[in-house]
């Protein structure tokens, strides 16, 4: 059928692009919807941002049920292709954001781009305060900004709360 592969055991996939193919930020989206698995994986209290609190156990667990592979170095790797940002100092370090990723609101994710394998290298070597870039360790203050949906799902992980309830979803980055 036009718009679809055929697989070695004559099923069909989706072709990239495609309805019905689930991409990487929405899978993602689907893992931090699973409180079952929240001690492994979550949402900051804001839901801008969210983070892996066990590597070995996240990726013995989680990884295989939702793609190809268990290694959290290609899990990390398809984070850095979708341009999501490491935040490295402040309340929320080691918790990752993107713009278009907000708890609640998987329909952003449409927005977001797969970036190209030199970019998401450049993109890395930004994040980590390597090669130039101008954002080294800053990142927007998510808590001067209304929480998103859900926002008491992750009270255990990041408790600092704002009474501040500025909406946003865009937020400056290099």
């Amino acid at each position: 059928r036009e718009g679809f592969l055929t697989n070695n055991r004559g099923t069909n996939k989706p072709k990239c692009g495609q309805p019905g193919r689930q991409t990487f930020p929405l899978k993602l989206h689907q893992i931090l919807s699973d409180r079952s698995i929240s001690h492994l994986v979550s949402w900051a209290t804001h839901g801008r941002a969210w983070r892996v609190h066990d590597q070995k156990a996240f990726s013995g667990q989680v990884l295989p049920r939702y793609f190809k592979h268990s290694t959290y170095k290609s899990f990390t790797r398809q984070v850095n292709f979708w341009g999501f940002h490491r935040i490295t100092k402040g309340p929320d370090q080691n918790y990752y954001y993107h713009d278009c990723f907000v708890r609640g609101n998987p329909d952003l994710c449409r927005d977001m781009i797969r970036k190209k394998q030199t970019d998401a290298k450049q993109s890395k070597k930004d994040a980590d305060g390597v090669g130039g870039g101008d954002n080294l360790g800053c990142s927007p203050d998510f808590y001067q900004m209304a929480p998103a949906a859900n926002s008491n799902e992750d009270l255990t992980h990041n408790s600092k709360r704002s009474s501040v309830s500025a909406p946003s979803t865009k937020f400056p980055h290099t």
